[in-house]
C-alpha cells in the first residue's frame, strides 16, 4: 500500500458526510440510538464515533435455498428448492429489528414452504389441474405474511429442482415391469 492510498483511507475514516444513493435508504443512528428512520436518498453529516449511518438496498434481489426434503400429507417424498426474489419494505425493521435479514429471509424462506408443501397432497401439483399456480400464489402470501416482522415483501415466488418422488418410483416401476416382460 502506497502512502497516498493510506493517506485516503485515513481521510475517508474522518470525511464528515455519508451518501445515501437513489437506490437506498437509510437509518440513521446517533450514540446508538434510532435518530432518523428511512432516510431518503442524498448527503448526510456524519461524525465518526458518534453517529452511523446505515444503508440498504431497496432494488429487488433474489434469494434462493438449498434443496430440500420433506413428505407431503400423502405419503409421496418430495425434493425442491426455492428461489424468490423479495425487496426490503421497511428499513427500520431489516437494519435495525433484526440481525442479519438476508440470512433470516433465506431460513424463513425454507422453513414456511416446507412447513405449507408438508400439508399438501401430491395432487396438488399436478399442472394440468391448474393447482400448481394456485399453490405458488398461496406461497407467496403465506412467506409474506411471515416476512413483514423482517421488513422485507416477497415479490415472487418459484419451485426449483423440483422432483415429485411418486413419478420416479412409478416410472422406475414401469421400467422393470416391462424389462421382466421382455426377458419372460
Amino acid at each position: 500500500m502506497t502512502f497516498l492510498d493510506t493517506l485516503l483511507q485515513f481521510l475517508r475514516q474522518f470525511w464528515p458526510f455519508e451518501i445515501v444513493h437513489a437506490w437506498e435508504r437509510g437509518v440513521y443512528l446517533v450514540f446508538g440510538r434510532v435518530w432518523k428512520a428511512s432516510l431518503k436518498p442524498g448527503l448526510y453529516p456524519f461524525m465518526p464515533f458518534f453517529t452511523q449511518l446505515m444503508q440498504v438496498s431497496m432494488v429487488p434481489e433474489p434469494f434462493s435455498t438449498p434443496l430440500l426434503n420433506i413428505v407431503l400429507a400423502d405419503g409421496v417424498p418430495l425434493s425442491y428448492s426455492v428461489t424468490a426474489v423479495v425487496r426490503v419494505s421497511d428499513p427500520m425493521k431489516a437494519l435495525v429489528a433484526i440481525d442479519r435479514y438476508k440470512d433470516s429471509i433465506a431460513e424463513l424462506l425454507a422453513s414456511k414452504t416446507s412447513e405449507k408443501l408438508g400439508e399438501q397432497d401430491s395432487t396438488r401439483f399436478e399442472v394440468r389441474a391448474g393447482g400448481r399456480g394456485r399453490l405458488l400464489s398461496d406461497l407467496t402470501r403465506w412467506c409474506n405474511e411471515e416476512s413483514q416482522q423482517y421488513g422485507v415483501e416477497v415479490l415472487a415466488l418459484r419451485l426449483t429442482n423440483f422432483v415429485l418422488k411418486s413419478r420416479i418410483n412409478r416410472l422406475l416401476l414401469d421400467s422393470s415391469l416391462v424389462s421382466k416382460g421382455l426377458e419372460g
